[in-house]
Parts: structure tokens; C-alpha cells; sequence
């Protein structure tokens, strides 16, 4: 007969609940470190207000003139919709994002679900030039679908390819290279090129344009006027881009990149959600390292910061989360001001 040793029993689960408690304590302590800024030297940003934008996971934003008025236009990463904020109104692009790319044109059953679910979704980054059209960024695809201003036509289509940008990586066979953390955020510069930051594996931003084109850099000179068209061949629907010049910024970094935005005095800013922080950095020069002039740290109760844009004095920020009752759009302002 087998005797139950309970003092041997209670000593083990004390083990046991002490092991599972210090591992706990240590998720606990790399989550928080993980959502702290890096630099002690971050600046706050002043909270001046937050609202409830009726639309789930925001991840993406830009402002633009609409009749001479300042028009706010979210984005959301799980479904083809752009939201007007003054309007107050929500556009689908999902049906013309069908008819255009895909074979399945009824959801009914279970693959053509999928596959027109998969194709709607992933959107990770949105602009608007003076011609007022949508320059949405789908992740996965790698693909910038530009759209007109009434969300009724798909005018282009702008390829792009990160493997080509690091293409010693991949040829090492670097999964991580792969994976989905790819488009977050663009920024639109003149002669048809853009600026898109790569969310991780690694942290960097890349110029794209035309094949042959030399790299433009980003700088007050060479970014897209507000009231300028975006440089396309009216003639072509696809328009593949190129590698031009690249910026990287960390090879495995704690800080990601969710969005990219430029402020009043035309530098370049990047969001990442990781560190809950704002980087600015003045310039970039082709084939010259990054300067950051500063870091300003984000609220700490903006949960998931995903989407930025600069309004006037004012930045913007939305929340990719995933309730409509939720808190998901804050107005911020750098506390010391620019300098």
C-alpha cells in the first residue's frame, strides 16, 4: 500500500505556486520595460484632449484641406474602411478592392471568405496628396493602393519590396526578414517617390521610387507640397518601385516603428507603439547615418498607439483597439514646444 506523504506534497506545490509566481513577476517586469521609453531624456507630451472615433483598430491617419477646412481620415487595420472625422462618415473600398483584384466575388463559402477577408485587410498606413486621394498601405501585400477622394474608384497601385532593400538578409535566410512586419507608415515625396518605415527585423526606413531614379533624402526641399498631386503615369495602373536609399535604425530594436508623420517644421517624426514614443529626426540624407533631435514620450493610458499625424501645432494620435467604446483618438502637444 502506497502512503500519501502530504508534507512532501505541500512542499512541492509551495515550489510549484513560488516558481509560477516569479515567472509571472518576470512577464510582468519585461512587459513594462518593454512599454517604457528607452531614452531618460524623453520629453513628455501634453495631453490637450481624447475622443471616441467610431472605428475599430486604428492604424493610420492624415489630415488634409477639405474646402478650406482641416479634414482628419482614419484608417482601420482590419477592413477596408477610411473614416472622415469631420464628415462624420465611413467609407468602404471593400467591394472595389474585389472586383478589382479578386477572383472570388461571393463570400458564401468558406475559401472565398478567406481569401476576400485577407484581401481586405493588413492596413497599416494612409496619406493624402493635393489631388485628395488615398494612399493606403497594405502590409502583407506590400502594396500602396491609391484610391479618389469619393472611396469609389482605384486610380493605382504602388508595389514595393523590402526583400530588395535587404536582400543580404534574406539571402542568409533570415525568417524574421519575412515575417509580417513589414509597411508602417509612408510618407509621400515629390517625383513619384515615398519614404515607408519597416516595423522590425530590422527597424529602418526605406526610399522607394522608380527604377533609375536617384534618391531624393527627406527635407523641407524634397517633400510633397500639401496641395501637390503625387507623381504617377496617369497611364500605367501598377507602377513597381525601388529600393533608392535606406536608413536603418536598429538591427533587433526594443522600439518599432507603428507610423511616420511630419510636423510644422517639416521633420520627420516616428511613432512606435513598443516604446510608447515619438522620435524626430531633422533630415535623412542618403547614405548617411539618422540624427534623432529628440524623444518625447506618449501618455501612459494610450493603449497601443498606431496611427499619427501633425495638425497645425497639434499632433494626433490613434489607438488601434479594438472596442468603439473605447478611448482611441488624443490631440498631444509637445510640452516645450519645437526647437
Amino acid at each position: 500500500m502506497v502512503h500519501w506523504d502530504r508534507r512532501a506534497y505541500r512542499q512541492r506545490l509551495t515550489t510549484q505556486i513560488t516558481v509560477l509566481l516569479v515567472m509571472i513577476v518576470i512577464i510582468i517586469v519585461a512587459y513594462n520595460h518593454k512599454k517604457t521609453p528607452l531614452s531618460r531624456d524623453a520629453k513628455p507630451l501634453v495631453l490637450l484632449g481624447k475622443e471616441t472615433i467610431p472605428l475599430k483598430e486604428i492604424s493610420g491617419v492624415a489630415s488634409f484641406m477639405e474646402q478650406g477646412v482641416p479634414e482628419v481620415a482614419f484608417i482601420g487595420d482590419d477592413k477596408a474602411n477610411i473614416y472622415l472625422k469631420n464628415e462624420d462618415r465611413e467609407y468602404s473600398f471593400k467591394n472595389i478592392l474585389v472586383e478589382r483584384f479578386s477572383l472570388c466575388q461571393s463570400e458564401e463559402f468558406d475559401e472565398c471568405a478567406r481569401t476576400i477577408k485577407k484581401l481586405s485587410k493588413n492596413w497599416e498606413g494612409l496619406a493624402v496628396d493635393g489631388n485628395r486621394r488615398f494612399f493606403a498601405l497594405q502590409e502583407h501585400s506590400q502594396s500602396i493602393v491609391v484610391i479618389n477622394r469619393a472611396v469609389d474608384t482605384i486610380e493605382h497601385v504602388l508595389h514595393y519590396n523590402f526583400a530588395d532593400a535587404f536582400s543580404e538578409a534574406v539571402a542568409k535566410g533570415s525568417r524574421k526578414v519575412r515575417k509580417n512586419a513589414l509597411g508602417e507608415g509612408l510618407i509621400l515625396l515629390k517625383k513619384g517617390h515615398v519614404i515607408l518605415a519597416k516595423e522590425a527585423f530590422p527597424v529602418a526606413l526605406v526610399e522607394f521610387g522608380p527604377a533609375g531614379d536617384a534618391p531624393l533624402g527627406l527635407s523641407a526641399a524634397t517633400l510633397l507640397a500639401p496641395d501637390e498631386p503625387f507623381s504617377l503615369d496617369e497611364a500605367s495602373f501598377h507602377h513597381k518601385m525601388v529600393p533608392l536609399s535606406s536608413w536603418l535604425l536598429a538591427t533587433h530594436g526594443k522600439c518599432d516603428i507603428s507610423d511616420l508623420a511630419i510636423d510644422e517644421d517639416k521633420s520627420l517624426l516616428a511613432l512606435s507603439e513598443d516604446c510608447l514614443t515619438i522620435h524626430r529626426y531633422p533630415w535623412l540624407t542618403p547614405d548617411k547615418p539618422v540624427v534623432v533631435k529628440d524623444v518625447y514620450m506618449l501618455p501612459g493610458e494610450i493603449k497601443h498607439p498606431e496611427a499619427l499625424v501633425v495638425q497645425g501645432k497639434e499632433w494626433l494620435v490613434g489607438a488601434d483597439v479594438g472596442s468603439k467604446k473605447e478611448h482611441n483618438f488624443y490631440r498631444l502637444s509637445p510640452q516645450t514646444g519645437l526647437r
